[in-house]
């Protein structure tokens, strides 16, 4: 039979004192990370997300990590960039309505494109503290999160749920139709 860690070229694992733990236990050098709590993993809100949900906040994420954690309450996510992520256009504006009936995520509507400078929608994970900035001194600054998540219950659930399938087009027991442009579409799951 063989070792552990034969199987896939690595070293040999060895034991580790106490102190060493923190080494092989923290993110790897260079590469960003977040952390998510386990009250957050296992609550009803972050349970019961739709795949789209899943990822609209695995592209939050995405891009929380790319600005160092830093500029949370002011991520933008471009249709355009969320379909080559993989989240079809038509479910868009459901996965964002979800996020925020689920408390998950929260959303600064921006203006009519081309009427304001700032027309894009600005995102903000309720698991992380957010980014603001004060109007008076433009200077930056931080507030916790709000974990706004934790105030949703099961009730609220089911109760968006059941609204959601009754503004369905496709309630009517025929499953879903798709357009040969979609079904052709290299984002298509």
């Amino acid at each position: 039979m063989p070792k552990r860690g034969d199987d896939s070229g690595s070293a040999p694992m060895s034991k580790l004192k106490d102190g060493d733990f923190r080494k092989v236990s923290s993110p790897p050098d260079g590469e960003p990370w977040v952390w998510i709590t386990r009250g957050l993993i296992i609550s009803s809100a972050w349970r019961s997300r739709s795949i789209h949900l899943v990822r609209l906040i695995e592209f939050l994420l995405r891009e929380h990590m790319s600005h160092a954690g830093r500029e949370n309450g002011n991520l933008v996510a471009p249709y355009q960039q969320l379909e080559e992520f993989g989240l079809w256009r038509r479910f868009i504006p459901q996965a964002i309505r979800e996020g925020e009936a689920l408390r998950l995520i929260a959303v600064h509507r921006g203006g009519k494109k081309n009427l304001v400078s700032d027309h894009m929608n600005r995102y903000r994970l309720t698991f992380f503290p957010e980014k603001r900035r004060d109007t008076v001194t433009s200077s930056d600054y931080y507030v916790a999160a709000t974990n706004d998540w934790k105030k949703t219950t099961d009730a609220e659930i089911a109760a968006y749920r059941a609204a959601r399938k009754t503004r369905s087009r496709h309630t009517t027991g025929e499953p879903n139709r798709f357009t040969m442009r979609e079904l052709s579409s290299p984002h298509h799951p």
